[in-house]
Formats: C-alpha cells, structure tokens, sequence
C-alpha cells in the first residue's frame, strides 16, 4: 500500500468532509461529531485534527463508544509517531501517563475516513 502523498489539510476541508460523511446518519451525528472535533478538551488529547476528525467521524456508528473512551480519560494521548511494530497501523502503548494511542506517521495524510 502506497501511503498519501503530503499534502495540506485544512480544517474547513475536514469539517465540509465530516458533514457529507455523517449526513446519512443524521443531523443529531453531524453535531455530536462537529462538537467532537471542536472540543478544547479533546483537542488535548487528540491535537492532530485529521485523526480528531476520524474521531467525531464515529458520532451515530457502532463504534461512537470510542468518543467516550476519549472524554472520559481512558486514553492519554492519540497521536502520529512510530508504533513499536513498524508493520502496526496502530499500537496502544502505556505511556508514563497512561494508555496511549499511536498512529504509524506513514498514514499522517491519509483521508480521515481510512483512519
């Protein structure tokens, strides 16, 4: 798999994408998602705002769990990095903090939706 080039991604092109991508799902996702991406509390947990994205992207899915995960303190910090296992989209280290996620950088440009 060839990774996305670099690229700038602009917060207006990742809220015009969360919308259309939560549209289907309802008006009450796309706000609990754009309340998501803009909260000051998450945003300290999860600063990168393409994997931010992918976060509120799981407003009104199965997986919406994952934002509580987040809010409630479960994960530290969610970031791009390199994971232990270098073949590892992901990885859940422990931090000196606590648990924390880690998103292999190769995947730094990918569209938040893959994420």
């Amino acid at each position: 798999m060839q990774p996305a080039p670099p690229r700038e991604i602009t917060t207006e092109e990742l809220v015009k994408g969360l919308k259309a991508a939560l549209k289907p799902r309802g008006h009450r996702a796309v706000e609990e998602a754009l309340a998501v991406f803009r909260s000051s509390q998450i945003a300290t947990v999860v600063p990168d705002p393409n994997l931010r994205t992918a976060l509120a992207s799981l407003a009104g899915s199965p997986a919406q769990a994952g934002i509580q995960a987040i809010r409630s303190g479960v994960f530290q910090r969610v970031y791009f990095g390199t994971p232990p296992n270098p073949a590892a989209t992901a990885q859940v280290l422990i931090g000196p903090n606590g648990p924390e996620i880690v998103y292999h950088q190769r995947f730094r440009y990918e569209d938040f939706r893959l994420l």
